[in-house]
């Protein structure tokens, strides 16, 4: 149990100090974000015409402002972008295990019992 402490401890450490997680955390954050400015727009289009947003492409993107739209648009800005922060952190991780010279040890070292 000490062992598994240690290293929970030094995990937490390389990751509080990297920038990925919280790169990670704002590009999932984005897409509700842009999500709630196309309903804003969609729901009020004089209004949005005013202050300078694009009114016509969050018209020809979506077709009504109600929650099954944006529920739809977030899931499709989901799908994507997960996928997209996904291969990057997980690139992180196996990059960082390459630079840090232990992935010779995750395949080489056997487990006890």
């Amino acid at each position: 149990m000490n062992s598994f402490l240690s290293s929970l401890w030094a995990e937490t450490l390389k990751a509080r100090r990297s920038k990925v997680p919280l790169l990670a955390s704002i590009g999932f954050t984005l897409a509700p974000l842009m999500d709630g400015l196309f309903m804003f727009i969609m729901k009020d289009p004089e209004r949005a015409r005013d202050m300078g947003l694009l009114s016509v492409k969050a018209q020809l993107v979506m077709s009504v402002a109600d929650w099954v739209t944006f529920f739809s648009v977030l899931t499709q800005a989901i799908a994507v972008g997960g996928a997209i922060v996904f291969s990057i952190v997980t690139a992180w991780i196996f990059g960082r295990e390459f630079s840090d010279h232990t992935a010779k040890d995750l395949m080489a070292l056997p487990t006890s019992r």
